[in-house]
């Protein structure tokens, strides 16, 4: 089973992308553990950084990004994705291509932030059990999709907000890691 960390910091701009990225690409690199980014910020710098930003537009446009997690919940589609959202061998920079090849990515688009909004506007039968349900979505596709034997680490980039897409990070996290500027 796959350790997954979240990379969290409930404020903007204390490089919690830089450290989720540096950090993966030294456990794949230095490790050599299987990693699996998860890009949960709508802002979606982690995906641009390690796709190129016309591979993350080819891949947003296919509808292979995170966004397709949630939408289930709020009814925009039917069954959970499968692996298919997973981008293999997600650095696209040479020289760094040969480097990382255990670094996979699930990009994030910037419509997650519209899915945020509707994720807290949706209610389905108890109240109680349709609040965990949609803070639990990620842990749900992570068992569903059977992800986590085909990693070592799995790390969630956290947007800075303490809304419901990074609870799902957080409650599918064994830990995180608090990022600071010194």
């Amino acid at each position: 089973m796959a350790k997954r960390i979240s990379i969290i910091n409930f404020k903007g701009g204390v490089g919690k992308t830089t450290f989720a990225f540096q950090f993966s690409t030294g456990l794949a690199c230095f490790h050599n553990a299987r990693v699996l980014l998860i890009d949960m910020d709508h802002q979606s710098s982690l995906s641009i950084v390690c796709l190129t930003a016309p591979e993350w537009s080819r891949i947003v446009q296919a509808k292979r990004t995170v966004n397709e997690v949630f939408k289930p919940f709020i009814g925009q589609t039917s069954p959970f994705p499968d692996k298919a959202i997973i981008e293999h061998k997600a650095i696209k920079q040479v020289p760094y291509t040969t480097k990382y090849d255990k670094l996979d990515l699930v990009p994030a688009s910037l419509q997650l932030d519209d899915i945020e909004i509707d994720l807290t506007a949706s209610h389905h039968g108890n109240a109680i059990h349709s609040e965990w349900d949609k803070r639990t979505l990620i842990c749900r596709w992570l068992e569903e999709a059977e992800i986590d034997s085909d990693y070592d680490y799995i790390i969630f980039d956290c947007p800075p907000a303490t809304k419901i897409v990074s609870q799902n990070a957080i409650a599918a996290s064994h830990g995180y890691i608090i990022s600071v500027v010194a």
